[in-house]
């Protein structure tokens, strides 16, 4: 039983996929001179920013959407709403 293992960067339509794993699955199949249900194509995604190339990462992270934003205001303390309950 053939296992065929592909890492590809997220973010591709799931048809282009679905025909990609079709056509490998041919190939590799014709090839080894097996059955297609023999061959078996495992298509592992990472996010941008798993994946580097020569060290620099494909995408930035994503930021932190609790990180404090550069320049903005901070919440005033004596509004009510913004009394630290301590």
């Amino acid at each position: 039983m053939p296992i065929v293992r592909i890492d590809l960067l997220a973010g591709r339509p799931a048809e282009r996929k679905a025909e990609l794993l079709r056509r490998v699955t041919e190939v590799v199949a014709s090839t080894l001179g097996v059955a297609p249900a023999q061959v078996r194509v495992l298509l592992t995604e990472y996010p941008p920013e798993h994946w580097t190339i020569g060290g620099v990462a494909a995408a930035p992270p994503a930021p932190d959407p609790s990180a404090p934003v550069p320049g903005a205001l901070e919440p005033d303390p004596l509004v009510p709403e913004n009394l630290d309950p301590r």
